[in-house]
């Protein structure tokens, strides 16, 4: 069935939207939760508050891309359930993730405050300047947070050749994030001039 059938059960109130989201989703649901979690009934409990959180949302929401919307219904609530652990516990991968691409993010300590809108607009922006196979990359790894080596299997390639090929995605990202900084804020001067 297609997402906009299944969304059309969720708007009819029809149970058969969790069962169907379930055959169609379920899988890459599972391993979403799994790769953020690391815990089977942890991953479990995440994907059935999925189908919870998508039920008692639609309506009144009718989501776009229901598959991306599910997505990150699931990684929402994986992240919300590592905060609940305590730091001993905390996923060290995950911890790794959030570092690689905080180094990406320009100094939040600069004056420029940039909305987190706009960040994922400028990330958006980024990712569409990628050829395909360094955006699937790029989203594998810091979307789905597969491991470079889970990555390399499934592309058929070297854990190196992936591993570099972040790096330099991530560099680049940094830096794009850097130019669009210094655009607003060479804009916002000019703005701030026009006005005295």
């Amino acid at each position: 069935m297609n997402d906009e059938k299944i969304i059309e059960l969720y708007y009819c109130r029809d149970e058969q939207a969790i069962s169907e989201t379930a055959d169609r989703y379920g899988a890459q649901l599972k391993r979403l939760a799994m790769n953020m979690l690391h815990d089977e009934q942890s991953a479990e409990e995440c994907v059935n508050d999925v189908y919870f959180k998508a039920w008692n949302a639609i309506p009144p929401e009718k989501p776009q891309k229901f598959h991306a919307y599910i997505m990150k219904i699931c990684r929402r609530n994986a992240l919300r359930m590592l905060e609940h652990q305590s730091a001993k516990k905390r996923n060290a991968e995950t911890v790794e993730l959030t570092q690689e691409m905080l180094e990406c993010i320009p100094d939040s300590s600069s004056e420029i405050n940039v909305q987190s809108e706009q960040l994922v607009g400028r990330l958006n922006q980024f990712l569409t300047s990628l050829d395909s196979q360094k955006r699937i990359v790029f989203i594998k790894r810091y979307w789905y947070g597969e491991s470079s080596v889970e990555i390399a299997k499934e592309l058929g390639c070297s854990e190196g050749k992936i591993r570099t090929m972040l790096y330099r995605t991530r560099s680049k990202l940094k830096k794009y994030l850097e130019s669009e900084d210094e655009n607003y804020e060479r804009q916002n001067h000019i703005e701030c001039n026009d006005g005295h």
